[in-house]
C-alpha cells in the first residue's frame, strides 16, 4: 500500500519513441494505441504526459519540482531511472516496465539507486506464451517436420504419433507464466511438475492447479527428467548460463527443450552439440544471446526434427499482447493515483525480477 499523491502527478514516459520493444514489422497494434490509450489518464489521473528517450530529451523535466511516475520500455530508460533518482530524489513515486522481462535494466545494480516501487507487466504476455509451449510440444509430438518433408516429396507415410496425453511437462521458473502454461497442459492430460526458486514447502507438493513443486538441485532433477522442458526463467545473475551440458545431460534422450524465457540462460553451443549427439531429442526457441540470431550460429542449420524456433514473437498478436500490457498500466495508475494502491506484484530489484 503506497499514499495517495497530494495532487496528479505527472507520466514520464520512456522508450515510446525508441521502440525498441515492439516490433517495427508487423505491427503489434499497440503501438500506435499507446498515446491515445495514455491520454485518458489527463488531466484526472496524471497532470501531463512526458515522452522521452534519454536524459538529454528530459533535461527540462529534470529540473520541475512535480513528483512522476515513469512508464519504461526500453534498455535507454536505466540511464534515465538513474538520473531521476539521483538528482530528483522523493520525486519518483513508482516505476513501471510495459514489459514482462526487465533484466535489461540490470536492476540487481540499482538497488541503491532506485528507491521507488517497481513493477512490471506481470502476466499480460503469459496466455500466448502457454499457447506457444503448446504448439511446440505438437509439433515433436505430431512430428510435423516429418509430415512437411512427406508431402513436399509426395509420401504416402502412415506413423505412429506421440500423445501429450500422460506425458510430464516440467517448467523452470514456475511463476506467472509457468502457471499459464500448466492451465493449458492439464486439460491435454499432461502432468505438468514445477521448479521455484523459494523454499518453503514439501517437495511434490502440489499448488491448486495440481501442479507438483519443486526447489533446489534435487527439485531439478525431477523437472529435468520430465518429457518436456520448459525454462520461463527470468535473467538474474543466478540464471545466465544456466542450461548447460552438464543440465542438458539431466534430460532424457526423447526429451523436448523448450525456451520462453531469456535467451542468456541458456549456453548455445551445449545445447547445439546435445542435439546433435542426441543428449536430448529436440529444441524449441523463441529466444536467443544475441538477438536477433547471428547467420553463423548452428542453430539455423539444424535440421527440422530438431529444431523449431520464432524471432522472439512468441508473445506478439495484432489484438493483444501490447495494447494489454499498457491497458494493464491504466487500471493500475488509476488504482495508484486515486487511492494509493500498487501493483499487487513487485519487483525485487535485489533479485531482478
Amino acid at each position: 500500500m503506497s499514499q495517495k499523491p497530494p495532487f496528479p502527478p505527472t507520466l514520464v514516459v520512456v522508450g515510446l519513441k525508441a521502440g525498441s520493444l515492439i516490433p517495427k514489422a508487423p505491427p503489434t497494434g499497440g503501438e500506435e494505441q499507446l498515446p491515445e490509450t495514455l491520454a485518458q489518464l489527463v488531466p484526472n489521473v496524471f497532470s501531463r504526459i512526458v515522452i522521452g528517450d534519454s536524459v538529454a530529451e528530459l533535461q527540462e523535466e529534470l529540473q520541475r519540482p512535480e513528483p512522476v511516475v515513469m512508464l519504461v520500455g526500453s534498455p535507454g530508460a536505466k540511464d534515465v531511472m538513474i538520473e531521476f533518482s539521483v538528482r530528483a530524489p522523493g520525486r519518483v513515486l513508482w516505476i513501471h516496465a510495459y514489459s514482462a522481462g526487465v533484466d535489461y535494466f540490470q536492476l540487481q545494480s540499482l538497488v541503491d539507486v532506485i528507491k521507488a516501487p517497481f513493477s512490471n507487466a506481470h502476466g499480460a504476455y503469459s496466455s500466448m506464451l502457454a499457447e506457444y509451449v503448446i504448439l511446440s510440444c505438437l509439433y515433436f509430438s505430431r512430428q510435423v517436420a516429418r509430415l512437411q518433408r512427406n508431402r513436399a516429396a509426395k509420401v504416402w507415410d502412415r506413423f505412429h504419433n506421440v500423445e501429450l496425453r500422460n506425458a510430464s511437462l516440467g517448467i523452470l521458473g514456475y511463476g506467472n507464466i509457468g502457471r499459464a502454461t500448466a492451465k493449458v497442459a492439464l486439460p491435454f492430460g499432461m502432468r505438468v511438475l514445477g521448479h521455484k526458486r523459494t523454499l518453503g514447502f514439501l517437495p511434490g507438493t502440489t499448488d491448486d492447479l495440481g501442479v507438483s513443486l519443486y526447489s533446489g538441485e534435487d527439485g531439478l532433477r525431477e523437472v529435468l527428467g520430465c518429457d518436456y522442458v520448459v525454462s520461463a526463467l527470468p535473467l538474474t545473475t543466478e540464471t545466465a548460463k544456466f542450461m548447460t551440458t552438464q543440465r542438458f545431460s539431466l534430460m532424457k534422450p526423447t526429451s523436448i527443450f523448450i525456451n520462453i524465457g531469456r535467451g542468456a540462460t541458456v549456453v548455445e553451443a551445449d545445447l547445439v552439440s546435445a542435439l546433435k549427439n542426441g543428449t536430448i531429442r529436440g529444441a524449441a526457441l523463441d529466444v536467443f544471446y544475441p538477438e536477433p540470431l547471428p547467420e553463423s550460429s548452428e542453430l539455423w542449420s539444424l535440421p527440422d526434427d530438431k529444431i523449431f524456433f520464432s524471432p522472439h514473437n512468441a508473445d506478439i498478436s495484432p489484438e493483444g499482447t501490447f495494447a494489454d500490457a499498457i491497458l494493464q498500466f491504466v487500471g493500475f495508475a488509476k488504482d495508484f493515483v486515486n487511492e494509493g494502491k500498487l501493483p499487487t506484484y513487485l519487483v525485487d530489484l535485489k533479485r531482478g525480477y
